[in-house]
């Protein structure tokens, strides 16, 4: 697939092709020099589910811009022990872009927090991924 550019991928109109496998003969796509090319799929990805538009908290409680992602949840949750009692504690993925080549970045880092379906959430790590930023994520419990 050395044909591999954005505007090659937008043209098309298959949601089947799928550029990490190369057409027989073709060269291997290397994802680190086409980061553009994977925010694009991180982004259709985010937009293939329901989305929301989340407000991002600073430590300083700086509210940002809202910001388009996608939240997965763990579908579960785990207690844990306080002076209070028991109490549940929530985990989500807030799934975001990064080198998109049209779209502005998603600026969350750790220790930035949200509200989300009625809870608090703090960003406990981060993980970048070649065009897509991941936002591991918690109630406090």
């Amino acid at each position: 697939m050395s044909d591999l550019t954005i505007a090659n991928w937008l043209a098309s109109s298959s949601d089947d092709d799928d550029p990490m496998i190369p057409e027989e003969g073709g060269a291997v796509w290397n994802p680190a020099e086409q980061k553009d090319v994977r925010a694009v799929f991180a982004e259709k990805r985010i937009s293939h589910k329901a989305t929301v538009d989340l407000v991002f908290f600073t430590p300083d409680n700086e509210a940002l811009d809202p910001q388009t992602v996608r939240i997965e949840s763990a579908n579960n949750a785990n207690t844990i022990a306080s002076d209070a009692g028991k109490t549940p504690q929530r985990l989500v993925t807030v799934l975001g872009i990064r080198d998109h080549p049209f779209l502005p970045d998603t600026i969350v880092d750790q220790g930035y927090w949200f509200e989300y379906d009625d809870d608090v959430y703090y960003v406990m790590d981060i993980i970048l991924t070649h065009g897509e930023v991941q936002a591991l994520s918690r109630t406090p419990g």
